[in-house]
C-alpha cells in the first residue's frame, strides 16, 4: 500500500525545475513500501510456489524494466553524436545550451513520471490480486510440508497399486481372478 502511494506521489512531481522538498518525503514513503513488499515477497513465494519454480518466481519479483520513452523523445531533439554521451552519463547535460538542457530535463522528468505511473498501476493490480488470493486460515511451512509429503506418499501408493493391477495382484498379495474361468 505504501509503495503504491509512493509511486503515485512520485509521479505527481513537476518535471521542470529543481528538486522540491516534498520529493524527499515521497521517496521515504516509496522506500518504506518497497522495503516492506520486497522483503516479504520471497517468504510468500516460498509458501505459495512449488519448489522447482522458486527461481522463476524470484526473478519475476525482482525484475524491473526501464522505459525507452526518454531515448526516443531525445532523438527528435538531439543528433546521434549529441545523444551518445548523454546515454553514457547524465553529467554530459552540462555541455548543452540552456534550451537543450531544459528539454533534456523535461524529457527525463516525463519519462520518470510515466515510469512511476506504470509501476503504480501494476502495484494497484497486484494489490487487487493479493486481495483476491486472501486465505483465511493459511498453513504454516511445516503443515504445508506435511501435506506435500502425504500427497507424495499417496501418489507412490497409487502408482504401486496401478503396477499391481497391471501384474494381476491385489493389494493383499493374492491374484485377481481376471479372465479366469469360475470354479463354481
Amino acid at each position: 500500500m505504501s509503495a503504491t502511494s509512493g509511486l503515485g506521489l512520485m509521479s505527481s512531481l513537476p518535471i521542470g525545475g529543481g528538486v522540491t522538498a516534498r520529493q524527499y518525503g515521497f521517496q521515504v514513503i516509496l522506500g518504506v513500501g518497497f522495503g516492506l513488499s520486497l522483503s516479504t515477497l520471497p517468504l510468500i513465494a516460498r509458501l505459495e510456489v512449488e519448489k522447482e519454480d522458486h527461481a522463476v518466481s524470484m526473478g519475476a519479483i525482482t525484475q524491473i524494466r526501464v522505459l525507452d520513452r526518454v531515448n526516443s523523445e531525445l532523438a527528435t531533439i538531439l543528433s546521434p553524436d549529441q545523444l551518445a554521451p548523454l546515454l553514457r552519463t547524465t553529467e554530459s547535460i552540462r555541455t548543452f545550451n540552456a534550451d537543450q538542457a531544459a528539454a533534456i530535463r523535461e524529457s527525463y522528468g516525463g519519462g520518470f513520471n510515466l515510469q512511476f505511473r506504470v509501476m503504480m498501476y501494476f502495484a494497484i493490480g497486484c494489490l487487487v490480486i493479493t486481495m483476491c488470493c486472501w486465505i483465511r486460515n493459511p498453513m504454516d511451512a511445516q503443515a504445508r510440508e506435511k501435506v506435500e509429503e502425504e500427497n507424495r506418499r499417496k501418489r507412490i501408493e497409487a502408482e504401486q497399486a496401478e503396477k499391481d493391477l497391471e501384474s494381476g495382484e491385489q493389494v493383499d498379495g493374492s491374484k485377481w481372478a481376471i479372465n479366469q474361468p469360475s470354479t463354481a
